[in-house]
């Protein structure tokens, strides 16, 4: 049985193994690429994910979906297609049914187990469904790592005697991270993240599309958008042509329609004004994490994914820090390498003593090692975590911060709360995601219940709550009342998460009304 790593992209997912040399092979897909279309096509009853997907995404609209991975954790969001609806994650389980499949076939053994990577900005639901797919898709997930450590994993790896910051710039063709970690004597930690989930490669390619048709109402009145064929031709031409542009001053477009034709030509210059404001929303999210950080320039800059192989965005970054960025080899398969390479950590675990007396170990980070030497990572939550109180001086619902944005992964937090009434036999232990007090405005994760209070308490008797972060950004939840003693221990029952069993039942649905090519 192998353990591989994946990038799950939004445009484009790519699956990698480490070795028996200890060096990283990105697995070639059945087509023999390295990166394989995050795109899915219902032919029928058939399945089939990946460049025949991407082909047909306009032309059979009806029966393609792309850009999953930007309705990851929504509730409300289904594909239908003959009558049947899909899920986020079941659409991500096909994708990673298709990596799982080219890779066993290239291995020549069967693939159970990965990392998965996810945008560091995901939140709580995105990466429970981001497993839960995996589930479904026959895999086991040893671990879920922010795609922007996954890069500075693969970075840090062979760069182990520096000791420095650096701010990895993470833009993909879906999603952006900005992500400033710290590697200091063989540790790689985050020290802040922030992203814009809806800000990627597709987002240049969709100027260049609006252009090119923009030009050809002006000069014939009509929209060549209207019709299918022409806008899947010039989907599949502004993704050409953006990477040209990364090599040529300028390009040339045709665009034809109802017999009718332009030509158009676009310069490196015209590009960027047209898509500068992309850019600036970018900045906007590097300001954020220096300012959360406490940094300030010159600092380096990492590029990662694939849509930083434009040069306006190397120009843009020099010009924020004032030097030129670090580039990696292969922009697209840095996340991949570094999830591969994850692969092969072990677990660090830390012991300490809670408040009883009792000895608790957590597991806080994870290191590799390698001919090189050995490096560590640790992971950081990207919202802060609280628990719902009672104001009582205002009578007000509030949510009390206890594991705070950035702390590190298998961290805890232990507070004392007291009950808000009289007789209380069972207390509701709610979590919420995000940085407002107001419940309302924060992301209810899920509960977990201390029951079987003795009767006959009067209000205001002493609870302990503790959360606990996993190394794969989940939370775990424990209470106990300080007077019975009572206590309890789970990982949130988070709000639309499936079972175990539903899982099973779902993935043999699938099975039955599907074939995969």
């Amino acid at each position: 049985m192998a353990i591989v790593g994946i990038d799950l992209g939004t445009y484009n997912s790519a699956v990698a193994y480490v070795n028996k040399h200890g060096g990283v092979d990105v697995i070639p897909n059945a087509e023999g690429d390295l990166m394989t279309p995050s795109v899915v096509f219902f032919d029928g009853d058939q399945i089939i994910v990946g460049k025949i997907a991407k082909q047909n995404a306009v032309l059979e609209s009806e029966n393609v979906v792309a850009f999953i991975k930007r309705q990851m954790g929504r509730q409300d969001y289904f594909f239908e297609h003959a009558g049947k609806k899909y899920s986020p994650m079941d659409i991500s389980s096909f994708i990673l049914r298709k990596l799982k499949a080219d890779a066993e076939a290239a291995l020549g053994e069967p693939v159970d187990e990965a990392i998965v990577t996810v945008p560091a900005h995901f939140d709580q639901g995105q990466r429970r469904m981001t497993e839960e797919a995996a589930v479904l898709a026959g895999l086991k997930v040893k671990q879920i790592i922010n795609e922007p450590t996954a890069a500075a994993l693969a970075y840090g790896l062979q760069n182990l005697g520096k000791n420095q910051k650096i701010l990895v710039y993470d833009l993909g063709g879906g999603t952006f991270d900005v992500t400033i970690m710290e590697i200091k004597d063989g540790q790689i930690t985050v020290l802040n993240n922030e992203g814009d989930p809806e800000l990627g490669g597709k987002d240049w390619d969709a100027r260049i599309i609006e252009y090119v048709a923009g030009q050809f109402k002006a000069e014939h009145s009509e929209n060549p958008l209207e019709d299918l064929q022409t806008h899947q031709t010039l989907q599949d031409a502004a993704e050409r042509n953006k990477e040209v542009l990364s090599q040529r001053a300028s390009v040339k477009m045709n665009c034809a329609y109802n017999a009718k034709t332009v030509t158009v030509e676009i310069t490196r210059e015209k590009f960027e004004e047209l898509t500068q404001d992309l850019l600036d929303r970018a900045d906007g999210f590097v300001i954020q994490a220096m300012t959360g950080a406490g940094l300030s320039w010159p600092l380096p800059i990492l590029m990662v994914g694939g849509s930083c192989k434009m040069p306006m965005v190397e120009t843009r970054l020099r010009v924020i820090s004032g030097a030129d960025p670090l580039k990696a080899k292969s922009l697209d398969l840095m996340v991949v390498t570094g999830a591969a390479l994850a692969t092969k950590a072990s677990s660090v675990v830390e012991t300490t003593t809670d408040a009883d007396g009792k000895e608790v170990k957590k597991e806080v980070g994870a290191e590799i090692h390698t001919e090189e030497g050995t490096i560590m990572f640790f992971d950081v939550l990207n919202k802060s975590i609280g628990v719902e109180t009672l104001d009582p001086t205002t009578g007000k619902l509030a949510i009390t911060k206890m594991l705070e944005k950035n702390s590190r992964l298998g961290e805890s937090k232990t507070e004392m709360f007291a009950t808000p009434r009289p007789n209380q036999l069972a207390i509701d232990i709610k979590v919420y995601e995000g940085e407002n007090a107001d419940p309302q405005l924060c992301t209810f994760l899920g509960k977990a219940q201390l029951s079987g209070l003795p009767p006959g308490r009067p209000e205001r008797q002493p609870v302990e709550i503790t959360l606990t972060s996993t190394k794969s950004g989940t939370i775990k939840v424990s209470g106990k009342d300080k007077n019975s003693g009572k206590d309890v221990e789970a990982e949130i029952s988070l709000v639309g998460a499936s079972s175990a069993t539903e899982l099973q039942e779902r993935k043999a649905e699938i099975d039955e009304a599907h074939t995969f090519v």
